[in-house]
């Protein structure tokens, strides 16, 4: 029996025969990003071409995923101003393929992510999106009742509705009070207008939810009809064209693109268009405008709560890594004290008030790469005000392989910036856009594992004078925020025993230089991530935890974490991954790490799944620094705290990148812990 992507293709093979077309030879399948939650696949049977779109298997909400009336709207506009696939058939018989599927043609074109269309002329791009809005505008005036569509969905109320139902998926998700949603959710039930006709609403209209000709601007498919119903026309049009008003670095968006140089329409020009179109004034449109634009951000808000939600109620976790073999270990929730919950505020991006304990920190970490250049760095600055010093640390990673590092343990006097020996970090913009400035030396070393005798190492080897200068740019949402109780307020932490009480998380756009002893290396288009974390912390807390942030451009980005528990029992696994602006918790992951006979990694394999999919992420080690901490009590360095900083070439799904592999472990006679504790399964 051949399988492929978790496909039993000799019935589906029989299944093609029988009901949409025969074929000689076998089936064959894989399975290709995009579809929304819906496992998608392109099969190849004989000289013909299908997608596959089913179900995914496991605990289904009852109306969720529902396959059979994407199926029955594509036939339904089949020949319709609206372009769709054929499809073809549909299997409710969830003996074939384990779920219900239907299939219908693979329709060969162009599927665009980026809505500034690079590299189209300005003539191009405003004819792409005159066609983008005139298909929405024909689907909104098709007569549905005359495609046996009538009973797709209620007619009227539809906004009264839309609002009942994601205010109760608000409730049902909710993590703390937050004022601003309370007053919006009002606003919009004191302000709900007349529906404006009833018809086809998509639910998810944008731009790589088509598939345009390959040379013409002209759409030949919609796709992903799973949110589709019937409903108020305006406010299908109000979501597409959010673009025009979210915020950078949240989703793709046209906020803040020159739309006149590039030839795309503007807002007002391209409501204009739509009015046209469909034979709407434009005054009653725009009269009601910002409530549909208003209900659509609750309804994104409503959405990304229940993503947060899900990623603090349950992360299952497989465990890590072996030299020749994978851990494969049960897994445990992540971690979050009873009774408490995050709480994400823009305002944590700045510098905190001390808490009156003596191992208060407060540190930020920056990565950046260039992978067409082949430079990276990392760099840190922890304040401890209440001991009177800061920690700066500083690592370049050179495309000749050498690596320029420093470390400086400068006085402090308070916790009001983040400032420490030649390096700064400066908050330009909350969550969104932050620079990172040193003026300083750096250790050049030919041989990063130098560092693991940092004495010797500072002795062997040149310092030389480095300048950087780097702008980072949020491309994702913050992940993380601060540990608080139900009512919001701060929980009460050990402070001998803790590691953060506040921890955030970023993918990163980065742009600048790196200017290492006279020779400059631009950083343009690069890639990053950086992580903040505030309150009593001690190094000595890790156990062990490896740490894959990966950036592999604006779009899609990995972050996997696995955490050894001190006290044993399964591990802990969180993250996420990025895909279009939008986060997918990980509730599933492993690490396979190959090490060299010093214990230092080589290469990797991580398996990250998230409810959507299995996601397999490759790294090459290129470089790796190593710096170690003495544990507390400790009278020499049999056992000590290491941690590798490694500079790796990742690839996943077709994308590469440079990014970071960090891992910290306790070494016991040369020996990470986390590969023994494995070594006992």
């Amino acid at each position: 029996m051949q399988q492929a992507s978790g496909l039993d293709l000799d019935r589906l093979g029989a299944f093609i025969r029988a009901e949409v077309a025969p074929f000689e030879g076998v089936a064959a399948a894989r399975r290709i990003e995009g579809g929304q939650s819906n496992p998608t696949y392109i099969v190849d049977a004989g000289a013909r071409r299908y997608v596959l779109r089913r179900k995914p298997t496991g605990l289904l909400l009852p109306s969720a995923h529902a396959i059979d009336r994407e199926f029955r709207v594509m036939q339904a506009l089949a020949g319709s101003a609206v372009p769709v696939p054929h499809a073809r058939a549909l299997c409710e018989d969830a003996t074939v393929l384990g779920t219900s599927f239907y299939l219908m043609d693979f329709v060969d074109g162009r599927i665009l992510g980026d809505q500034t269309l690079p590299g189209m002329a300005p003539a191009e791009r405003h004819a792409m999106y005159a066609e983008l809005n005139r298909v929405l505008a024909a689907l909104h005036g098709v007569d549905f009742r005359a495609r046996g569509l009538q009973d797709f969905g209620r007619e009227g109320g539809y906004v009264e509705r839309q609002i009942e139902r994601w205010t109760r998926q608000y409730r049902a998700s909710q993590t703390a009070s937050i004022p601003e949603m309370e007053n919006l959710m009002a606003w919009l039930g004191e302000r709900i207008p007349p529906q404006q006709g009833n018809g086809i609403v998509h639910g998810d209209y944008r731009l790589d939810n088509v598939i345009f000709h390959p040379t013409q601007p002209r759409i030949i498919a919609v796709l992903d009809w799973e949110l589709a119903t019937l409903g108020d026309p305006l406010v299908d049009f109000a979501y597409h064209c959010m673009n025009w008003h979210l915020a950078l670095g949240t989703h793709r968006t046209l906020a803040g693109a020159d739309l006149a140089t590039l030839g795309i329409p503007d807002e007002e020009e391209y409501v204009a268009m739509y009015c046209r179109h469909t034979g709407r004034d434009v005054g009653d449109v725009l009269a009601h405008w910002p409530f549909y634009l208003a209900f659509n951000m609750f309804r994104l808000a409503a959405i990304q709560q229940g993503v947060a939600r899900r990623a603090l109620d349950g992360m299952r976790h497989c465990a890590p890594h072996s030299r020749r073999r994978p851990a494969t270990l049960k897994g445990t929730p992540m971690y979050m004290p009873p009774g408490t919950t995050l709480k994400l505020d823009p305002l944590d991006d700045y510098t905190h008030t001390p808490e009156p304990v003596s191992n208060y920190n407060e540190s930020m970490y920056f990565n950046a790469f260039d992978s067409q250049r082949g430079v990276g760095l990392w760099v840190r600055i922890g304040n401890r005000p209440n001991e009177g010093h800061a920690e700066m640390s500083c690592c370049v990673y050179l495309p000749d392989g050498r690596v320029g590092f420093m470390f400086s343990r400068p006085q402090i006097s308070g916790n009001e910036q983040m400032a420490a020996a030649g390096m700064r970090f400066e908050v330009l913009e909350p969550f969104k856009r932050l620079r990172v400035t040193y003026e300083g030396e750096l250790l050049l070393m030919d041989d990063p594992h130098a560092m693991a005798d940092p004495s010797a190492a500072f002795k062997r080897y040149p310092k030389r004078q480095a300048s950087i200068a780097l702008d980072f740019s949020g491309v994702s949402p913050m992940h993380g925020g601060e540990i608080v109780d139900a009512d919001g307020k701060p929980v009460a932490l050990d402070p001998e025993h803790a590691v953060y009480r506040g921890h955030t998380e970023q993918n990163m756009a980065v742009d600048g230089h790196i200017t290492v002893d006279g020779q400059r290396h631009d950083v343009v288009g690069g890639t990053g991530y950086r992580d903040k974390s505030w309150g009593p912390r001690h190094w000595h807390s890790f156990f062990w935890y490896k740490w894959l942030p990966v950036t592999f451009d604006r779009d899609f980005g990995i972050l996997l974490s696995i955490k050894g528990r001190p006290e044993g029992g399964p591990n802990r696994i969180s993250g996420n991954v990025l895909r279009n602006g939008v986060y997918e918790p990980v509730i599933d992951g492993r690490i396979e790490t190959d090490y060299d006979e010093a214990w230092y990694p080589r290469g990797l394999t991580a398996w990250v799944t998230t409810a959507r999919q299995t996601y397999v992420v490759k790294g090459r080690i290129l470089a790796t620094v190593p710096l170690r901490h003495k544990r507390v009590g400790a009278t020499d360095w049999s056992t000590y705290t290491r941690i590798t900083e490694s500079m790796s070439a990742y690839s996943c799904e077709g994308r590469t990148a440079l990014g970071m592999t960090e891992y910290c472990d306790v070494m016991n006679d040369g020996v990470p812990i986390s590969t023994r504790e494995e070594a006992l399964e």
